[in-house]
């Protein structure tokens, strides 16, 4: 179950490095994922992988913060200039944070990523960007460093298949050609 979705990290520079939201808890602090991820980011800008680090998360449910924003104030405590940080605030789960971000990478005339997020959901990342036309640098949390245990990790591994095989279920992921935000409205919470 865990096998398949361990995809090795690559070493080429990007565009952006672009942050998969996590979650935030109680008083809006980040959980273990959302730190690790923006630790990592830092670490990637500060060694000069991409010259801008753009984070996507929206608010969760009876949250008054956006994780996206929680997520880049981290970031920029660990010195990334406030002003190579850019968040996308409205996404609620991996398609979106693609589908939401693209409008805003366009702008930028982004075409290579440094994707950062844990390395059991990097597949299911990695694939949402490249049928919006990315190419993707892999830079994953270990999965040591999300998973205290080898029963959580298994329980993320399930989710991460389940996600995987509805967006291909859905047509997130099997259909030839580019995606595009205009022309696809995300749906679901996966």
């Amino acid at each position: 179950l865990v096998g398949p979705l361990m995809l090795p990290d690559t070493g080429g520079r990007g565009d952006v490095i672009f942050v998969l939201g996590a979650a935030v808890k109680e008083g809006c602090s980040l959980n273990v994922f959302g730190l690790r991820r923006v630790i990592l980011a830092a670490r990637l800008y500060h060694s000069g992988r991409a010259p801008l680090v753009l984070i996507s998360g929206g608010r969760q449910r009876d949250m008054p913060c956006a994780v996206a924003d929680v997520m880049a104030e981290l970031a920029v405590d660990l010195g990334v200039p406030r002003s190579r940080v850019l968040v996308e605030t409205a996404s609620g789960n991996t398609w979106e944070n693609a589908a939401f971000s693209d409008p805003i990478l366009r702008s930028l005339n982004a075409s290579r990523l440094v994707v950062v997020t844990d390395r059991l959901h990097m597949r299911r990342a990695e694939a949402c960007l490249r049928r919006f036309g990315y190419h993707v640098e892999r830079a994953s949390v270990p999965v040591s460093d999300s998973h205290p245990d080898n029963v959580s990790m298994l329980g993320g591994a399930a989710h991460e298949t389940v996600g995987l095989a509805y967006y291909w279920l859905d047509g997130r992921l099997r259909h030839g050609g580019t995606a595009r935000a205009a022309q696809r409205q995300p749906s679901g919470s996966i």
